[in-house]
């Protein structure tokens, strides 16, 4: 069972493609706000939580943190646009993976 799923991940059977996803717009949008969190509460936290910052404020910088590193591991499970091609998308992982590098 395990190679079989492997090969159908090498194969790009579980990548998303952009087009018209519904589940990546909203998997922007959770970063945009995650960006926009980051770039407004920071900065008032620094400067204002000297010692340690509310636990609250606390839970939602590590929630936001995980975001990310979910972020990282979804963009290398997008499809891109295959150079010189207006519908083609390459699906490897593997592919995806190197045209990020």
């Amino acid at each position: 069972i395990s190679g079989s799923l492997c090969k159908r991940w090498l194969d790009g059977e579980f990548t998303f493609v952009p087009d018209e996803n519904k589940l990546l717009d909203v998997w922007d949008v959770t970063v945009v706000l995650a960006l926009t969190h980051t770039a407004v509460v920071l900065p008032v936290e620094v400067a204002f939580f000297v010692g340690e910052a509310p636990q609250a404020l606390g839970f939602i910088d590590t929630l936001f943190f995980w975001v990310f590193v979910l972020d990282i591991l979804v963009t290398f499970q997008v499809a891109y646009t295959v150079p010189h091609s207006k519908n083609l998308f390459e699906k490897a992982p593997l592919k995806i993976a190197k045209n990020y590098m």
